[in-house]
């Protein structure tokens, strides 16, 4: 009886034992399981998050490009910090960084975008990352601001100098003026506003001052044919001896161009060296009319002839250095000088000059025409842009 009793004690520990053995063995797969569970979601929250804050990244750049040009884009990816990691929330571990490049460059290479933001398409990379987990998203924004050519604040004024603004003479001038260097009148009678970024100024009746320099809204002159190129204007060429076309580079051969109807119309000039019109070179033409004509002079570009010219509200004239002006009936143009611009003793009836340096006007009557800069695909870009479009969202892994 004693014998059975402990056989049937021996089996309880045994049993006790598997059973307990077995209770251990699934309590530790469920606490296994339910750590994993924690775990898995913990990821997925963390990755959720992540695409949130490239998305967040995402529109962050997209309301800079609506800013225009009050825009500020030093948090975006740049040569020196190439990841810009911005901390988006409270928490530290919560952060993206956004990257921009032009959607027709290959190599992806990222730029900061001007203010106000160029019309074109802009490829935006935004990575967001959560406690190490990272996701990448992308989208295409273009951007149209209104003028094919490009936009600045700087078109809201006829007159603008990057530099310094002198008027001296008898000057009688409808313009709204705009530098970010200083300005000097002395009996010049001006109409219109006229903003400086100079902290005093000769006339004080009309002066404020800029709330910030506006920066030089052209493309490097070397680039500026190509990108100020006008489909409906094209190159002016000539036939030689030999019956072959060629490129018209100079002045003689523009001016003899357009010696049997005194009007060169409808095309672009693009001048290898300086391009002065004077009476001697006009000595064979008794008048010129310019009429939708792109004049690019890789040099100096100055009119002072006797002789009648008309330039017409349509015309784009840009040079590398000064542009010199004394006539009557010249100054419809939209002119760019890459240096100075000089006018003198001159009566402009219309038109529109930016210079990269200085403006000097002297005993000159003008009358501005901003609608020669949108006439040549331009616009001020001022406010709050609404030609932003966003397309192509694509979220990798």
């Amino acid at each position: 009886m004693y014998n059975y009793l402990k056989n049937q004690q021996g089996s309880v520990t045994a049993i006790s034992l598997i059973a307990v053995t077995f209770f251990i063995i699934v309590l530790a797969g469920s606490m296994i399981y339910s750590q994993n569970e924690v775990n898995n979601t913990t990821k997925a929250r963390d990755l959720s998050q992540a695409q949130f804050l490239a998305e967040a990244g995402i529109k962050r750049a997209i309301n800079n490009f609506n800013l225009n040009e009050h825009g500020v884009w030093s948090w975006v990816d740049n040569i020196t910090v190439p990841t810009n990691w911005q901390t988006a929330t409270t928490y530290p571990a919560e952060q993206f960084h956004v990257k921009i490049s032009l959607d027709s460059d290959t190599t992806n290479q990222a730029i900061v975008p001007s203010t106000p933001p160029a019309n074109t398409t802009y490829l935006v990379t935004a990575t967001g990352r959560c406690n190490g987990i990272q996701k990448t998203m992308s989208a295409l924004v273009s951007v149209n601001l209104g003028g094919s050519n490009g936009n600045s604040p700087m078109f809201n004024y006829g007159i603008f100098s990057s530099g310094n603004i002198t008027l001296f003479g008898k000057d009688t001038i409808n313009a709204d003026f705009g530098a970010n260097g200083s300005w000097s009148d002395t009996t010049a009678k001006v109409n219109g506003g006229y903003t400086i970024t100079s902290t005093s100024a000769t006339n004080t009746t009309k002066w404020k001052q800029l709330d910030k320099t506006i920066s030089w809204p052209f493309v490097d002159f070397s680039k500026a044919a190509s990108t100020y190129n006008n489909p409906n204007r094209p190159i002016l060429t000539k036939t030689d001896s030999a019956g072959n076309t060629i490129v018209v580079n100079n002045m003689t051969d523009m001016l003899a161009a357009s010696k049997s109807t005194q009007t060169l119309e409808g095309r672009t000039i693009i001048i290898d060296g300086n391009l002065y019109i004077d009476d001697n070179a006009m000595k064979d033409l008794n008048s010129l009319q310019l009429k939708n004509v792109n004049i690019f002079v890789n040099g100096e570009f100055g009119i002072n002839t006797t002789k009648q010219i008309n330039v017409n509200s349509d015309c784009l004239i840009v040079a590398k250095d000064r542009i010199f002006l004394r006539g009557n009936n010249i100054g419809g143009a939209m002119y760019v000088g890459y240096s100075d611009i000089q006018i003198f003793d001159s009566n402009l009836n219309s038109g529109a000059f930016y210079a990269k340096n200085n403006i000097t006007i002297s005993n000159s009557n003008i009358n501005q025409s901003l609608k020669t800069v949108t006439n040549n695909g331009f616009s001020a870009g001022s406010g709050t842009a609404t030609g932003v479009n966003v397309s192509n969202w694509t979220i990798y892994s």
